[in-house]
């Protein structure tokens, strides 16, 4: 690792011998204004510089587009982006997102009524109210399309592919919101807004609970959790199977790879499969390689009297084109007078600054913390630690 002391301008002089990824002590640059937290430098030679304490992700733009540079990494970040409040729905909540909508149902109160709230892909509101009846409500052991209390939706175990969105119905009994082995087949064209296109005429059974399509933008490939959670099926989908039939049937020869213990089963949309197992989130490619794990997630939550989800929002389908993801991050999970919160995480690659003001990273330079510090300043400057990104 090459150090440079005693530089004191990005010119060209003084760190144009560092190699990609080694570090060299400047001072900021006169006269360049930076976005704050994002201070990424190209100087006279065309060598790309990242300060102290630095950060850039693949969601910015132009010089501070981290996909573009040596050594960007991929996280997933916390957003300061909530899903809560609404219509008051509360304990024994489910969560899912069917293509067009975030959706969350609970129940409401001694008379049971179902609290929903339904959000486009970025979390504006689009409905939020209480129904005694109808897809939202929190009926008893009705099929779907019953005309007495009729079942009411799930939305923890949702998918959809180019067309249909499945949305799991809960067990018989207003008590247990766990997902049953029956989905709603509905055209995704019709949730145009509001309530439309919410209905219970049509239904399938589920080889397995958990399910996902990948490919939905140009041939979808669709793929089931075993009972035990730990193995992938890919299966085929027969679009003119009858009402109450099941449509899918596994791959031949098989086609399946094992996998964390599944808590919870997504897409991306694309080509990837993630799997929530505790407090991590493992994505996995088409043949069953575990690419990228994440750790310090908040646990899946997987009794059956509050299945609440975690589930996945493409690219694609947001205006951030960032993979988010949504779990539950506070509340309470009894049938009580308090919301839940789900809390949205970004996956995205980010190149970091070289300390970031964490003991580990203070034996990096075995020096003061540069952050706040004028170390080897001149005329009242402040110096810092930069790394080299390209």
């Amino acid at each position: 690792m090459a150090v440079y002391l005693g530089a004191t301008q990005l010119d060209g002089g003084g760190g144009g011998g560092t190699p990609i990824g080694g570090f060299a002590f400047f001072e900021n640059p006169v006269g360049v204004s930076f976005t704050s937290g994002k201070e990424v430098y190209t100087d006279a030679d065309n060598i790309v510089w990242i300060k102290t304490a630095a950060t850039i992700l693949s969601s910015d733009s132009g010089v501070l587009e981290a996909s573009q540079y040596s050594g960007s990494t991929n996280s997933l970040l916390v957003s300061s982006n909530t899903f809560s409040g609404g219509g008051g729905y509360v304990g024994r909540t489910s969560f899912g997102y069917n293509g067009v909508h975030l959706q969350a149902i609970g129940l409401r109160g001694s008379n049971n009524y179902g609290s929903y709230a339904l959000r486009d892909e970025d979390n504006t509101n689009i409905a939020t109210s209480y129904a005694s009846t109808g897809p939202f409500s929190a009926g008893y052991s009705q099929d779907p399309g019953g005309t007495t209390n009729p079942m009411g939706w799930v939305f923890g175990s949702s998918f959809y592919n180019d067309t249909h969105a499945f949305t799991g119905f809960h067990r018989p009994g207003i008590n247990s919101f766990y997902s049953a082995a029956k989905h709603a087949y509905t055209p995704f064209t019709s949730f145009t807004g509001s309530t439309n296109g919410y209905s219970q005429t049509n239904y399938f059974t589920l080889p397995v609970p958990l399910m996902a399509t990948t490919n939905i933008q140009t041939t979808p490939r669709y793929w089931g959790v075993s009972q035990d959670g730990t193995t992938v099926t890919e299966y085929t989908f027969n679009a003119s199977a009858s009402n109450g039939t099941n449509p899918f049937t596994a791959v031949s020869p098989s086609n399946t790879f094992t996998v964390a213990s599944a808590e919870r089963f997504m897409s991306d949309g694309v080509d990837k499969l993630y799997v929530h197992s505790g407090t991590s989130l493992h994505q996995y490619d088409l043949n069953g390689n575990n690419t990228l794990t994440f750790s310090g997630l908040p646990g899946a939550i997987t009794d059956t009297s509050y299945h609440v989800g975690f589930v996945c929002v493409p690219a694609f389908k947001n205006s951030d084109n960032v993979t988010q993801f949504w779990t539950r991050t506070g509340g309470s999970t009894g049938n009580n007078s308090a919301s839940q919160t789900f809390t949205r995480y970004d996956l995205v690659e980010t190149v970091e600054g070289p300390f970031t003001g964490t003991a580990a990273s203070k034996a990096l330079i075995h020096l003061q913390d540069v952050d706040s510090n004028d170390i080897l300043g001149q005329g009242g400057n402040l110096i810092y630690l930069w790394k080299r990104i390209a």
